[in-house]
């Protein structure tokens, strides 16, 4: 699913772009922040919990759902400057 070398468009399911919520990292063609997924699952939120909740992704699939957390956990490690798993 590479796009390209950097992190910011490693996974095609997620978007940054400046004119969307100031470049926040969203679900590709919406306005759902990466972030707001993150939470959810945080919350115990399945794939299923997640699509009722947001009928606009009913078609994320468990790749899709695995490519958000690792951006998340690649992210996270960017910004610690981990370069490493541990």
């Amino acid at each position: 699913l590479h796009v390209n070398s950097s992190h910011d468009c490693l996974y095609i399911i997620i978007q940054k772009n400046p004119n969307v919520l100031g470049g926040m990292a969203v679900i590709r063609g919406t306005r759902i922040p990466v972030s707001r997924i993150l939470a959810l699952v945080g919350m115990d939120y399945k794939l299923t919990d997640i699509r009722r909740e947001f009928p606009q992704l009913k078609k994320l699939n468990e790749v899709d759902f695995v490519d958000i957390t690792n951006f998340a956990l690649l992210s996270s490690r960017t910004r610690f400057g981990i370069s490493q798993l541990v």
